[in-house]
């Protein structure tokens, strides 16, 4: 075995154009192995790195063989601890206020930000989830909504990533968008499946909505966002009472419409509207919204969702409390803490 190995290593030396494609096969090995951890910076270092090799497998041919067997290892097993350990979302980070307004929030997210009832942001989220088709009525009953079996995961898949992904290729092939936020609402309604909305406890999913929207907003200005929305309310009601002119073209109200639950004076601007996404039940879209509303006031027990202030005081609401100003900002320091 000694004598292989020697007579291998003599040849190698023998022979300068295999030394000369070893090095450049090295080369181009350590670059991949570089680049992939660098993720495509440090070309002057590499540069630097590449002449000294260049310069060293040129004096010592032993140098060049031996280079080859730390950097194989390396090349194999550097990147299988990282996805194991990569963590199903990105850490949070400090950030400070100041970047400007957050633009395309959706319906519930500004209804949080905006310290509106819970009960409010809920039947916004419904009226989503039910207008894109990923909610149906069930029968009659305003009250009990059924998964649409394309967006059913249980039993076909275990983990959440899994059925999460499913319900995001089933979106694609009906050319809608399904919300970060909307998962965990669908995962609770899938488990519950049959059961009124009323009786259902949506604190948990409600509380992830309320993150994630923290974290979206995460250093903008939150002054300057909450007067931009409050505005976007005033501009959907002024375009949908353009309809009045002309009763036939219904898309501003189709387009509006989870802005128009928000506010229950908005109710008048869609009181004779019946959409095509919403089957015949027992009451109109004005009074299934409205008793949406009062319903899921139960779906959240007093003092539910809680949070501690900055100064360590605890703030509880639940029910139709509003998300104030306080408890919001004290989910954003939450989410956007060290």
């Amino acid at each position: 075995m000694t004598n292989t190995l020697t007579n291998l290593f003599i040849w190698f030396m023998r022979h300068p154009e295999v030394r000369l494609l070893a090095g450049f096969a090295f080369l181009a090995l350590f670059g991949f192995f570089f680049f992939r951890k660098s993720r495509g910076t440090g070309r002057v270092v590499f540069a630097l790195l590449s002449l000294g090799l260049t310069m060293l497998f040129w004096i010592s041919p032993l140098a060049q063989l031996l280079a080859f067997i730390p950097l194989l290892v390396l090349s194999i097993f550097a990147f299988r601890p990282a996805r194991r350990k990569k963590p199903a979302y990105q850490p949070a980070v400090a950030v400070v206020e100041g970047g400007g307004i957050k633009r395309g929030l959706t319906a519930p997210e500004a209804a949080s930000l905006l310290a509106m009832p819970l009960n409010t942001v809920l039947a916004a989220v419904m009226v989503g989830l039910v207008k894109k088709g990923i909610l149906q009525p069930a029968g009659q009953s305003h009250l009990v909504m059924t998964v649409n079996p394309d967006y059913r995961t249980r039993g076909v898949a275990a983990d959440v990533q899994t059925r999460a992904a499913l319900r995001r290729q089933a979106a694609q092939q009906h050319a809608v968008i399904l919300q970060p936020y909307e998962e965990p609402f669908l995962e609770l309604l899938e488990a519950s499946d049959g059961q009124p909305l009323n009786i259902i406890n949506f604190t948990a999913p409600l509380r992830a909505l309320v993150l994630h929207t923290a974290r979206r907003v995460g250093g903008h200005d939150l002054d300057a966002t909450r007067d931009y929305y409050q505005k976007h309310l005033g501009r959907a009601r002024h375009d949908v009472a353009r309809i009045a002119a002309n009763s036939a073209d219904l898309r501003l109200l189709e387009h509006h419409l989870e802005w128009l639950v928000l506010d229950e004076e908005h109710a008048r601007l869609y009181r004779n509207y019946q959409p095509k996404w919403l089957p015949k039940v027992d009451i109109g879209l004005e009074s299934w919204v409205a008793c949406l509303q009062s319903e899921l006031a139960g779906s959240v027990p007093p003092g539910a969702l809680q949070v501690r202030a900055i100064d360590g005081e605890r703030l509880m609401i639940g029910g139709e409390d509003p998300l104030s100003a306080d408890f919001f900002s004290a989910i954003y320091a939450q989410a956007w803490k060290k």
